[in-house]
């Protein structure tokens, strides 16, 4: 498949921000990524599990900043992007376990 240029710079700032460049729908057509923006909600303090819920449920997802063995009941210390943040749906959250 050949991309333009504009195809091109789309796909490279999709992968910036993490988001999907094309997705395919039921007919094979390739569509643009939806650019809906959306605020980043807080999870500081609420554990790795109601975490994992509260960002899925913004359609955001997320990632350990370093590697937690069971970090199921562990509580977030930290988050980047800060609360509030708009981003992309799809944007990936570090979270930093204590």
């Amino acid at each position: 498949m050949r991309t333009s240029k504009w195809q091109g710079a789309l796909l490279a700032a999709a992968f910036y921000l993490g988001t999907p460049a094309f997705s395919q729908s039921d007919d094979d057509k390739p569509r643009l990524p939806s650019m809906r923006r959306v605020a980043v909600p807080g999870v500081v303090g609420k554990t790795w599990n109601d975490a994992k819920a509260v960002l899925a449920a913004a359609g955001l997802s997320y990632k350990s900043s370093t590697l937690v063995i069971n970090p199921g009941k562990r509580l977030i210390g930290a988050q980047n992007p800060a609360v509030g943040a708009l981003v992309p749906t799809g944007t990936v959250v570090v979270l930093t376990v204590k």
